[in-house]
């Protein structure tokens, strides 16, 4: 008979310790188990001395127009040159807004340090930060918007014409929109949109980052191990989320590290396979018995179409059925058009494993803290396994982490695991940490998150949006540059402390998402990328025996013990299963 792959076999047990699936037993333990994860310039006494030399602005739900920043080239503010904001602006009232002009603003002196920039981010959108340029030639026109139309626009300032200091620092800068409504036209932007960017020296110091980005999904199977809303899963490797995700990824011609859940990778074998159940009927690659039909030993079985074993590699995903359960194949036994699209992703995400490092949390993206809290180490030992396996069936090359999504691990919990996998959490949860990298008593490498950096723009669009994230990364990045960077002249002299970005976790760059050209913007001289490889490997970092910090919230979610002792039961019951077929 064919032995089930181990992970195929155990997912579904191991699934139950998956965050937020806490009554998945007293539900129906077999009945659908699931895989899932869960006033005045504002900036510091350098920006407060500049003036505004606008009108108070209107509230921001009150604001006619939704203005949003697509390209800001370049990334920062040049010495010389034009400079270039890019997007969309929509009437969002219900009346005729017309003679539209667009205004590019900047603040004239720098936001400040980290600690302005992160109070700059948090600050009301409406907030006046810099003053219009509003000189003949520096702004643009853009003519009528009736009720809910939508307009693209380009402005352009040449350099040497922003009203700027010298000074190297992040700077405020955006756009706002003038036009004329039912009661005529003023002073007040009708529309604004807002980021930020950085200027810095010739012989600036330099600085590196290092970007992850989580490749996470629920993942619900039936009690036949076969996917549920597929056609959500279909619609996700062809053209949804997790498409547009690896490509986005896949457009950076720096390191990145990619954090992946093997269970979404062993959904794409699943999908591309036409979600076959898993089958424990005899196919005849299981070991053969004596008697008739038995092949002399002493030569080997070989297909008869191709001349080559059938016996498939010890990681096979997935044993396929006989039939189409989901009505998908094509007629003529060919994958369908979706089970091409999956497998596309898969052979895409592995190319990506030879010039990105790829890490894996263990399968399910296990809720580590509970398993170990309450002393299951085998159970982790397990979901570490598996997740290796499916990586490896896939080609993928990968590498162990411990990942939490929300970024907060107890202090037991890093006390118990061994140092065969770094940690990264977030530094909210080790706010007195003198590093980024940090060791451990037991030797366990903890990486910490930059969360404020990985938080985004500062609105009054979207604070992830590709762009705004890009500009927050500079941002920070050129301030931690300048606020301790290493020699300019010594070209193997770089910070001391990486900076440490995640995306955020179920993170969509959305459709138009190459126009901001994220990766692009990073490639500054002064800004080298690099992987979490080459950050954990200058060394151990400073011995930390502090308590991290640990919400309330996050141990109300943890998965019950009783569901944890009846999982590890399962899991027994699975392996003895197995072994018998």
């Amino acid at each position: 008979m064919t032995r089930p792959l181990p992970s195929r076999a155990a997912a579904c047990l191991v699934a139950l310790l998956v965050r937020g699936l806490a009554t998945a037993l007293a539900a129906g333990l077999m009945a659908g188990l699931a895989t899932g994860p869960a006033a005045g310039l504002i900036g510091g006494p350098a920006a407060a001395a500049a003036v505004g030399a606008v009108p108070t602005a209107r509230g921001e739900d009150d604001a006619p127009l939704r203005v949003v920043m697509d390209t800001l080239s370049p990334s920062v503010i040049p010495r010389r040159g034009e400079i270039i904001i890019t997007g969309e602006v929509t009437n969002t009232s219900e009346v005729t807004w017309t003679d539209l002009q667009v205004y590019m603003f900047t603040s004239p002196s720098p936001i400040g340090g980290r600690s302005d920039l992160a109070a700059a981010a948090a600050s009301d959108p409406t907030t006046d930060v810099g003053e219009r340029l509003a000189q003949e030639g520096q702004f643009s026109a853009i003519g009528d918007l009736g009720p809910g139309e939508s307009t693209p626009y380009a402005v352009s300032v040449n350099r040497r014409d922003l009203d700027i200091t010298e000074e190297p620092g992040v700077y405020w800068i955006g756009v706002h929109i003038l036009g004329a409504g039912d009661d005529g036209r003023d002073l007040v932007a009708d529309g604004r949109a807002r980021s930020f960017v950085p200027m810095m020296e010739r012989d600036a110091p330099r600085a590196q980052v290092a970007v992850t980005v989580p490749v996470r999904e629920d993942v619900r199977r039936d009690t036949d191990s076969t996917l549920l809303e597929l056609r959500r899963w279909q619609r996700s490797f062809a053209e949804g989320r997790l498409e547009r995700l690896l490509s986005f990824g896949a457009s950076s011609g720096r390191p990145l590290t990619w954090i992946v859940d093997p269970a979404v990778l062993e959904a794409a074998a699943s999908v591309a396979a036409d979600n076959p159940p898993l089958s424990v009927a005899d196919d005849g690659t299981g070991p053969d018995v004596e008697g008739e039909g038995s092949p002399d030993p002493a030569q080997p079985t070989q297909d008869p179409g191709t001349g080559s074993s059938p016996d498939p590699s010890p990681g096979q995903i997935p044993t396929e059925s006989p039939s189409d359960p989901t009505g998908t194949e094509d007629g003529d036994g060919e994958p369908s058009a979706e089970a091409q699209d999956a497998q596309a992703w898969l052979d895409a995400l592995g190319e990506q494993s030879e010039r990105s490092q790829v890490m894996a949390v263990p399968y399910g993206d296990l809720d580590v803290a509970a398993v170990t809290i309450n002393r299951l180490p085998k159970v982790l030992a397990r979901a570490t396994r598996l997740g290796a396996e499916v990586t490896q069936a896939l080609g993928i090359d990968s590498d162990p982490i411990i990942a939490p999504p929300t970024g907060y691990l107890p202090g037991l919990s890093m006390a118990l695991l061994d140092d065969d996998a770094p940690v990264l959490i977030s530094d909210d949860a080790m706010p007195d940490a003198v590093s980024p990298t940090l060791t451990r008593q037991n030797g366990v490498d903890v990486v910490l998150v930059d969360s404020a950096a990985s938080s985004g723009g500062p609105g009054s669009t979207g604070r992830t949006d590709p762009l705004a994230l890009r500009q927050r990364i500079l941002a920070e990045a050129a301030l931690k540059a300048l606020s301790g960077g290493a020699d300019p002249t010594d070209q193997t002299d770089q910070t001391d402390d990486p900076l440490i970005v995640s995306l955020p976790e179920g993170w969509d760059p959305g459709a138009d998402w190459q126009q901001a050209d994220f990766f692009g913007g990073l490639d500054v001289p002064w800004l080298q990328q690099v992987d979490l490889r080459s950050v954990l490997a200058r060394g151990p970092g400073p011995v930390d025996t502090t308590l991290p910090v640990y919400p309330l919230a996050e141990r109300r979610a943890h998965i019950p013990v009783a569901n944890l002792l009846a999982t590890r039961d399962l899991v027994r019951t699975g392996s003895t299963y197995a072994e018998l077929l």
